[in-house]
């Protein structure tokens, strides 16, 4: 019996990388996260989330971005890329830790701007 690795074996495709589970936000939201294993960074700036964004995209590597609204709504090339293009990372926003009650996330507006705004009113079963 052989003992070559797979990677020594040109029929047997590799493993795929594990996905990344990854908090970018504020400290006390972040640190949160961290202690429940999650991978995280504590106040991120734009071209940081930008520089992981696109390092995500060239190792072609599945992730879960949880990003605060500031980040989230941000314009750079990989932000817009990953929002519009990408299928294996999906960005979600984070809303801001004291938030009011007519807080919207970006995806609560596009889902508003295709189905209309009442599609995010309550409904009297409870949704």
């Amino acid at each position: 019996m052989s003992a070559e690795a797979p990677q020594d074996r040109p029929n047997v495709p590799a493993a795929p990388a594990p996905a990344r589970f990854i908090v970018m936000a504020s400290a006390p939201i972040a640190v949160g996260f961290g202690l429940l294993g999650v991978e995280w960074h504590a106040d991120p700036t734009p071209d940081q989330l930008e520089q992981l964004l696109e390092e995500l995209v060239d190792r072609r590597q599945s992730a879960l971005v949880f990003v605060e609204e500031k980040l989230a709504r941000g314009e750079g090339r990989w932000s817009r890329h990953v929002r519009d293009q990408s299928c294996n990372i999906l960005l979600v926003e984070l809303p801001p830790l004291h938030v009011g009650p007519g807080y919207r996330s970006a995806i609560d507006e596009r889902i508003a701007g295709v189905l209309g705004s009442s599609s995010l009113e309550p409904t009297n079963d409870g949704g």
